[in-house]
C-alpha cells in the first residue's frame, strides 16, 4: 500500500465532500449501540458529542500471584487500567464537526519514574467526522485492535485475552506496548479512517510507523497498516482483521538490546465471532501471526496460531465470567494456554466489584504470564487471583 497515496485519497476525501456534523457516543469507536456482554469498562474509548468533558476509570484490585515455579508469591495493589482524560466535538465549516481526545493513563500505586504513563500517552487524537465516515491523526488503537477489542470481557484484569493474543515470545512491536504485544497495540503516528455503518458493516482502516528519524533505516524506512471490517446485526456480530508491519518490529531479548534485530516483515489475520442474547453472550476468536525476514538465523520464518473463547451469562447486575485461550507453538514447545473465570456486580452503573482467578499452563518453553505477572522462568505456570473494583466517571 502506497502510504502517501491513502493520505492524500483520505484528505481529498473529507475535505471535499459536504459533511453533516454527527458526532455520536459509541464503544470503542464503533457507530451505534454496544452489543451485548459490553461493559462500561471502555468509557474512554468513546466519542463525545458535548463541546468537552471530562471523563475517566479508576481500576484498584489486590492480587495475590504465584509464579508456578520457585520463587515467591506476592500481594500487590494494582490500577493498571486507570484513565483521565478530557474530549470534546465542535461543528466546523462545510458541514463538518470537529473531535478531539488527550487521554492518560495513571498510576494510583506507584511513585518515581519507574511506571508507564504519561500525558496523552493513550488515544489522543484530532479528527473530523460527518456522514461519509471519520478521519482522525495522533495516537490511537489500531483497526486491529478496534475489531475484538469488547470481546475481551477482562479487559485489563488478569485473563485479558492478552495474555497471548497479539504476542510470540521475543517478538517485540515497534509501538512498545503497553503488555508487550506485537499486535493488539495503541499506535502513534496514526492516520485512521473509518466508514459510517452501511446496514451493520462498518470498515476501519490506518496506516502508522512514519519515519521521523532524518537518517533512514539500513533496512529500509518502517511502514505498517491496519484493516477491519466488523459486522453487527441483531444478535450477532462477526469481524475481520489484518494487519502488517515492514520493518518495525524486533525480534530478541527487549532487556538486552544487542539481541534485538529489525524484522523485514510480522504480519497477523483474525477472525472474531459473537452471538448475544439479553445479559448472555458467547465469543470466538482466532488468530495468525506469520513473521517473514532475510535473516533466518536470528529470525525464524514461522507462523503461530492462537484461539480465543469466552462466554458470560448472569442476571442485570451480576455476570459469570470464563475464558480460554491457547497459543500453539512458534519455535519448539513454546506455547502456552490459560482459563480465566470470575463474577462481577454493579453497585451502580458507574461502578463494579469483581473477582477474577486466572491460570496459565505454558509449555517447557513457554513464557505467557496472567498479565498481572509474567512467567518466573520458561516453562512456569503462573496464576493470580484479584478482587477489586471499578469506577467509571
Amino acid at each position: 500500500m502506497n502510504r502517501r497515496f491513502f493520505a492524500a485519497v483520505l484528505v481529498a476525501g473529507i475535505f471535499g465532500l459536504p459533511l453533516q456534523a454527527s458526532a455520536q457516543h459509541s464503544h470503542n469507536s464503533l457507530d451505534g449501540d454496544s452489543p451485548a456482554g459490553d461493559d462500561h469498562h471502555h468509557s474512554h474509548d468513546m466519542v463525545s458529542d458535548k463541546p468537552w468533558e471530562v471523563y475517566g476509570s479508576i481500576y484498584l484490585s489486590i492480587d495475590y500471584n504465584d509464579p508456578g515455579a520457585t520463587g515467591q508469591s506476592n500481594v500487590y495493589l494494582d490500577s493498571d487500567g486507570t484513565a483521565l482524560g478530557f474530549r470534546g466535538s465542535v461543528p466546523l465549516s462545510y458541514n463538518m464537526a470537529g473531535i478531539w481526545q488527550i487521554d492518560s493513563a495513571v498510576d494510583l500505586t506507584e511513585l518515581g519514574e519507574n511506571n508507564e504513563t504519561e500525558f496523552a500517552g493513550q488515544n489522543s487524537f484530532l479528527g473530523l467526522q460527518g456522514d461519509l465516515g471519520r478521519l482522525l491523526g495522533g495516537k490511537h488503537d489500531t483497526p486491529y485492535k478496534n475489531a475484538t477489542h469488547h470481546l475481551d470481557i477482562f479487559h485489563h484484569l488478569p485473563g485479558d485475552y492478552r495474555i497471548m493474543l497479539g504476542k510470540i515470545h521475543d517478538l517485540n512491536s515497534g509501538a512498545g506496548g503497553h503488555h508487550g504485544g506485537a499486535f493488539h497495540i495503541r499506535a502513534p503516528d496514526i492516520l485512521m479512517y473509518k466508514t459510517p455503518s452501511l446496514g451493520g458493516l462498518t470498515l476501519e482502516v490506518a496506516t502508522f510507523a512514519f519515519d521521523e528519524n532524518t537518517t533512514p533505516d539500513v533496512n529500509g524506512d518502517p511502514s505498517a497498516y491496519s484493516l477491519s471490517a466488523v459486522c453487527e446485526v441483531g444478535m450477532f456480530y462477526g469481524t475481520v482483521a489484518y494487519e502488517q508491519h515492514k520493518n518495525y518490529d524486533t525480534y530478541g531479548d527487549a532487556h538486552d538490546v544487542a539481541t534485538l534485530v529489525t524484522v523485514d516483515k510480522t504480519e497477523a489475520v483474525m477472525v472474531g465471532l459473537m452471538v448475544h442474547y439479553g445479559h448472555a453472550m458467547l465469543s470466538f476468536i482466532a488468530e495468525r501471526i506469520e513473521i517473514t525476514d532475510a535473516d533466518t538465523v536470528n529470525v525464524p520464518n514461522k507462523a503461530r496460531d492462537a484461539y480465543y473463547l469466552s462466554a458470560q451469562t448472569g442476571v442485570e447486575n451480576t455476570k459469570l465470567k470464563f475464558a480460554y485461550g491457547i497459543a500453539q507453538e512458534f519455535e519448539t514447545s513454546d506455547g502456552g494456554q490459560f482459563i480465566a473465570a470470575g463474577v462481577s456486580h454493579n453497585l451502580s452503573k458507574r461502578t463494579e466489584a469483581y473477582f477474577v482467578y486466572t491460570g496459565v499452563d505454558n509449555e517447557v518453553n513457554g513464557t505467557y504470564g496472567t498479565l498481572k505477572i509474567d512467567a518466573f522462568r520458561t516453562g512456569a505456570d503462573p496464576s493470580t487471583f484479584s478482587i477489586g473494583m471499578i469506577h467509571n466517571f
